[in-house]
């Protein structure tokens, strides 16, 4: 635990110290009515029910669809496949000051006791970009389970709307560069439908590689999430996977905090 807090602190602090949370606070209080202007408002969220409509998935031979469920605690989720095996769970935190802890953690499998195979910093709610690490800042050599930590920096994409988040990914001539954008126009803080395409911003028609469904209007984080298995090596489709989980719940838990 020593180390992952020395490993966080050294990666966060710099950001941390450089970044006035009040001063941003006020920014985005005088500059509300740009974002409010931009999305459309839903209908009322007691007139429609939660979404009963058939999978979403793009292609069934090529998407590995993962349901979002809270099986307990108010900040634990898991994302399980269609046999209900959880893949995934998700342990959050609710404070976000404390830079020598991640926000978010991701481990592999149904509890804790699993491997931790991801970390995610939020920083404040109106940071514009967040640090997501993929692997086990506490895994060391001596016990056997030590490998080098990746890090990757998700952006958001324009200065005054969190419609569109931008991270790289990859190695060498693999590295490419991915976009989460938004698909349904409802207000600032409600992540109802992304998508995640190869490219950056201006590539809004590169490759569909990961999609999140929202199904419910009382709770963002109840969902599906889609995404392409891709490559060959079975390492990087693990890792592949991580990011995508990680970059996903970072975008829809930043919206909650935003909405408190």
């Amino acid at each position: 635990m020593q180390k992952m807090n020395y490993m966080l602190t050294n990666k966060f602090s710099e950001v941390m110290e450089s970044r006035s949370s009040g001063a941003l606070v006020q920014s985005y209080q005088q500059h509300a009515k740009v974002e409010q202007t931009y999305f459309s408002i839903p209908p009322s969220p007691n007139s429609v029910t939660e979404s009963t409509a058939p999978s979403r998935n793009p292609d069934p031979l090529l998407f590995k669809e993962l349901l979002s469920i809270r099986p307990s605690g108010k900040r634990i989720y898991q994302l399980v496949d269609q046999t209900s095996t959880p893949i995934y769970t998700i342990i959050e935190r609710d404070k976000t000051f404390q830079a020598q802890k991640p926000d978010i953690q991701l481990y592999s499998g149904a509890d804790k006791t699993c491997p931790l195979v991801g970390v995610v910093k939020l920083y404040h709610m109106h940071a514009h970009e967040f640090v997501v690490g993929i692997g086990d800042p506490n895994a060391t050599a001596d016990d056997g389970l030590g490998k080098e930590m990746i890090w990757e920096s998700l952006r958001r994409g324009e200065k005054w709307r969190h419609i569109s988040h931008t991270f790289e990914f990859g190695i060498g001539a693999e590295r490419r560069a991915y976009t989460w954008r938004r698909t349904v126009k409802y207000w600032s803080n409600y992540v109802k439908d992304m998508e995640l395409r190869v490219g950056g911003l201006e590539e809004k028609q590169g490759e569909l590689v990961a999609l999140w469904t929202g199904t419910s209007w009382h709770n963002l984080k109840k969902g599906t999430l889609f995404f392409k298995e891709r490559g060959a090596d079975k390492e990087e489709l693990r890792k592949w996977g991580i990011v995508v989980v990680l970059t996903a719940m970072a975008i829809i838990e930043n919206a909650v905090r935003r909405a408190r």
